[in-house]
C-alpha cells in the first residue's frame, strides 16, 4: 500500500508516524514511572514468563507478555517496558491509514491520520506501560473485520482473523468488551433489518470460535476466584451521585484534549449526528456506528465509577477521529485538496494536540 502512494502522501505518512513514535520514545525516557506501571512491573513483568500472563488479577495479559521479553534487554527498565506500546502505536496508525483510505478522500485521510497520531489518548498510551493502546488497535481491527462482512461474501471472509482479533482484544484488556458488544449489536441489528441472514454466519461463527480460547486464557481468573475482578474491570456500580455528568465531561476532556471545555466534544457529536440525516455521500454505515458508539456514554455513565472511566471507553478514540473526518470531508473537503492548505491544517492539529498533551492533567 505505502509503496504505491503518491510521494506527498508517503512523505506525509512517514513524517507524522516518525513524529508520533519519537515523541513517545522521548516521553518514555523522561516521564517518571507511574504507580500502575510499577505495580504491573513488580507483580507480573519481573516474574517468570508464565506469571506475566497467567496470574489472576492481571488485566493486561497481552501487554505484560510482550513487555516481559523487552525486559530481558540490557537497558533502562522503565523505558523498555514502555517501548512495546510505542511500537504498537505505529501499527495502530498504519492500520488506521489503510482503513481510512477505503472510505475517505486522500486529503481527509491525511487530516484524520494527523489527528489520531497526535491526539491525547493515543499519545498517552503510546507512552504509559499499560494495555490500552492494544485495546484501541484491536477495536479498530474488529471494526475492519465487521465491515468486511458487508463488502465480501461469506465464503471469502476470513473467520480466523476475526477470531484472532477478538481473542487478542480480550487478552489486551477485559474492557474490550464494550467496543465488541456495541459493534456486534449494531451489525446484528443492521443485517437483520436488511434481511442479510447469510452474512450473519461468518460473524457468529467467528465470535463463537473465540469462546474456548477466552475461557482457557482467563481460566486462572475464573478458577482462582478472581472472576469478580474481571467484572469489576469492565463494570462497577456508580458510587458517585454526581458522576453522570462527570463521566461525560471526563471522556470529553480526554478525547479532545481540551480540559474543562467538554462542549467541543458535544459539538462534534451533534454535528456527526446531523450528518447522518443529510445527503452526504460518504459511508453512512460507518458514520452512524461512530456516532452511536459515543452516544451511549450517558447510559454507560449510569453504571460506572469515576476512577477509570476513560480507560473503559478508550475504543471511542477511533469513533471521534472518524466523526471529525466526516465533518471535514463534508465541510471543507474540497478546500484541503490543496497541498499547502492540507499541510497547514495538519500542522495546526498537531500543534493543538501536542500543546494539550503537555498540559493535560492525566500526563503530569
Amino acid at each position: 500500500l505505502f509503496s504505491v502512494l503518491p510521494a506527498f502522501e508517503r512523505y506525509f505518512f512517514y513524517a507524522i508516524t516518525t513524529f508520533a513514535f519519537v515523541k513517545a520514545l522521548w516521553y518514555s525516557a523522561v516521564m517518571p514511572v507511574q504507580y500502575d506501571e510499577a505495580w504491573t512491573y513488580n507483580y507480573f513483568i519481573s516474574n517468570d514468563l508464565w506469571q506475566s500472563i497467567l496470574l489472576p488479577s492481571n488485566n493486561h495479559k497481552l501487554f505484560t507478555f510482550i513487555a516481559w521479553w523487552f525486559n530481558l534487554l540490557p537497558f533502562d527498565k522503565v523505558f523498555l517496558i514502555r517501548l512495546p506500546n510505542a511500537i504498537a502505536g505505529v501499527i495502530l496508525l498504519a492500520t488506521f491509514f489503510y482503513f481510512a483510505k477505503r472510505y475517505f478522500s486522500n486529503a481527509v485521510t491525511l487530516i484524520g491520520f494527523a489527528w489520531l497520531a497526535t491526539c491525547v489518548p493515543v499519545a498517552i498510551y503510546m507512552t504509559i506501560a499499560r494495555s490500552y493502546i492494544y485495546v484501541i488497535l484491536f477495536s479498530l481491527l474488529l471494526l475492519i473485520h465487521y465491515f468486511e462482512v458487508i463488502r465480501t461474501t461469506g465464503k471469502r471472509y476470513n473467520r480466523f482473523l476475526l477470531t484472532s482479533t477478538i481473542v487478542l482484544g480480550y487478552l489486551s484488556n477485559p474492557t474490550f468488551l464494550f467496543g465488541h458488544f456495541l459493534l456486534s449489536i449494531y451489525f446484528l441489528g443492521q443485517l437483520l433489518f436488511q434481511r442479510k441472514f447469510k452474512k450473519l454466519k461468518p460473524l457468529l461463527t467467528g465470535n463463537l470460535a473465540a469462546l474456548p480460547f477466552l475461557c482457557l486464557i482467563y481460566s486462572p481468573d475464573i478458577f482462582g476466584s478472581h472472576f469478580s475482578g474481571l467484572v469489576h474491570t469492565a463494570y462497577k456500580a456508580d458510587t458517585n451521585e454526581n458522576y453522570f455528568f462527570d463521566c461525560i465531561k471526563f471522556n470529553a476532556d480526554f478525547q479532545t484534549g481540551f480540559e474543562n471545555m467538554y462542549f467541543i466534544f458535544v459539538v462534534i457529536l451533534i454535528t456527526g449526528f446531523a450528518l447522518c440525516f443529510t445527503k452526504y455521500s460518504g459511508s453512512k454505515n460507518l458514520l452512524i456506528y461512530a456516532v452511536l458508539s459515543i452516544a451511549w456514554l450517558p447510559f454507560y455513565a449510569l453504571i460506572v465509577h469515576d476512577e477509570t472511566s476513560r480507560h473503559k471507553t478508550i475504543f471511542i478514540t477511533i469513533s471521534v477521529a472518524l466523526i471529525l473526518m466526516f465533518i471535514v470531508q463534508a465541510a471543507v473537503g474540497k478546500l484541503i485538496q490543496n497541498k499547502y492548505m492540507l499541510t497547514l491544517a495538519a500542522l495546526f492539529l498537531i500543534f493543538c494536540n501536542t500543546i494539550n498533551l503537555n498540559r493535560h492533567s492525566w500526563f503530569k
